[in-house]
């Protein structure tokens, strides 16, 4: 890997060395020597301008990596399941509900805000919902869940 800060140092001591040639060059009285370090000196502020610039993106570049990284590793265990995603491992649900819509257009790891109903959600950063799981697709087709039957047994 390129050491940026080495890069940075001999550009800077170039500039350094230019500086004193060109006093060396200006006390000789050499006119033609003083432009063109003049010259070479201008040409060296241009490449500290660019090697700020090269380092500035760089850095943006190795957060982005780190970033899309994480979200590699994210995705790794994400399963979706029940109309949401669940973050699994080792085959258990360690965290979720999360926000489909959120997580495939964004890339978003967005947790889903439970309802009064158990089992429905909404997304509080896309407001997407009700979603609905499973669980609560489960409890409206339990008989047991819906309270005390309205018929007489006598029927």
């Amino acid at each position: 890997m390129v050491n940026i800060g080495a890069i940075t140092t001999a550009v800077n001591g170039a500039a350094g060395v230019l500086k004193e040639i060109g006093s060396i060059a200006k006390k000789a009285g050499n006119r033609e020597i003083n432009e063109h370090l003049i010259d070479l000196q201008q040409r060296v502020i241009d490449i500290q301008g660019l090697l700020t610039e090269l380092i500035a993106e760089n850095e943006a570049l190795r957060r982005r990596i780190a970033e899309l990284e994480h979200s590699a590793d994210i995705e790794r265990e994400l399963k979706f399941e029940e109309s949401v995603y669940w973050r699994v491992r080792d085959g258990k649900r360690v965290e979720g509900p999360l926000c489909p819509n959120c997580w495939d257009s964004k890339r978003m790891f967005v947790h889903l805000t439970p309802s009064e109903s158990r089992g429905v959600y909404y997304c509080g950063v896309c407001k997407a919902g009700p979603i609905t799981t499973g669980e609560h697709k489960r409890l409206s087709l339990d008989p047991l869940s819906l309270g005390p039957s309205r018929f007489n047994e006598d029927f």
